[in-house]
């Protein structure tokens, strides 16, 4: 990496095959090109703690990123055109708001979950403006971690909650969820969830050391 002890994170092929790295512990975003195998850009954060943690890019080559320290909580963009931009997720308190990964929809809004916070986060393109919504807490007691996020062909934003041991979907047309418990007791869902092309879940048990596949 360009920073030494950056603390590599989360990655993501842009439009034109660059890779884009989420640099944790450095506060800041780096760009490789695979073809020359070096790294050609890295971007800081104005934060000095911002804690850059899940990134992805939208239709138009724009780089987004979650901001994951709950005293800045923001999302951050990197424009195809080279300008670095922030959203604040909400006014007043951000205690337990820690952004973790991020996906972009089919309609070209931005979801994030928001770890233990035990929320999802939607920035509405069109409208300019954020929405967080509570999903419910199975398991009374055990606090809650959401962390990983996909989005089916139906338009469900699909994510995992670690210390839930859950994993379970919004219907954003309804303002819905529906909740599951994932299959292996106290199996720690965490970051890897992903939805495939004939939408079925997958998602990692982080201490059962399995793989899950759920078939709506």
């Amino acid at each position: 990496m360009p920073t030494p002890s950056s603390g590599p994170w989360d990655l993501v092929f842009d439009h034109n095959g660059k890779i884009w790295i989420s640099e944790h512990f450095v506060n800041k975003i780096a760009e490789f090109d695979p073809l020359s195998s070096q790294f050609i850009n890295e971007v800081s954060t104005p934060a000095a703690n911002s804690d850059p943690y899940g990134i992805t890019v939208d239709s138009t080559n724009n780089i987004w990123f979650t901001e994951n320290n709950s005293s800045v909580a923001l999302i951050g963009e990197y424009t195809s055109g080279g300008q670095l931009q922030e959203y604040k997720i909400r006014s007043g308190s951000t205690t337990n708001l820690t952004p973790h990964l991020i996906t972009v929809a089919s309609d070209g809004n931005l979801w994030w979950t928001e770890g233990f916070a035990g929320m999802i986060g939607e920035l509405n393109m069109t409208s300019n403006t954020v929405s967080e919504y509570p999903y419910p807490q199975l398991c009374k007691g055990c606090g809650t971690h959401a962390s990983g996020i996909s989005i089916d062909g139906n338009g469900l934003v699909w994510f995992d909650d670690s210390l839930q041991n859950t994993f379970g979907s919004y219907t954003p047309a309804t303002g819905t969820f529906s909740m599951y418990t994932a299959p292996s007791s106290r199996s720690h869902p965490h970051d890897g969830l992903q939805v495939d092309g004939q939408n079925r879940i997958w998602f990692d048990e982080q201490y059962a050391e399995k793989l899950a596949e759920a078939v709506q």
